[in-house]
């Protein structure tokens, strides 16, 4: 299980929603782990319960170590966005943020809008599953 809160989404203030997910950690990555694979460093990893068959962890996450996953994951999900219309490769200086997709640069509030919140947010949780759970396991063993 997963309890944590997500900040500063898009730079358009804090989502403090406690989210709990649970999940098998099995699920593919969105990251190549060759390139650029996502971790979380400062996670701290507690054992709610424990049976035969059944581990139950909760893992708490600082929301500057959230909102660093999040950045990631919506770069990695915006380097396989089609391209979007009106917007061309940037040149010169940067006046709003923005994040490169295979073509072009856009707006990350725009980005993120065009991709859909929730779905960017399930991608940063499955990210911090994989990472946390894999982290978990190589302490354990």
């Amino acid at each position: 299980q997963l309890s944590h809160s997500i900040l500063d989404i898009g730079g358009r203030g804090c989502f403090l929603k406690p989210i709990s997910v649970v999940r098998s950690g099995l699920e593919a990555s969105i990251t190549d782990l060759k390139d650029s694979a996502i971790t979380v460093k400062d996670a701290k990893t507690v054992v709610e319960s424990q049976d035969d068959e059944k581990i139950q962890l909760r893992v708490d996450l600082t929301g500057k170590e959230t909102q660093v996953v999040f950045e990631k994951v919506l770069r990695n999900l915006a380097r396989t966005a089609p391209p979007v219309p009106g917007f061309r490769r940037q040149k010169g200086g940067k006046t709003r943020q923005l994040i490169e997709t295979a073509f072009s640069y856009v707006p990350t509030d725009f980005l993120l809008q065009m991709l859909g919140q929730e779905r960017v947010t399930g991608f940063v949780i499955q990210e911090i599953i994989n990472s946390t759970l894999g982290n978990f396991v190589k302490k354990a063993s």
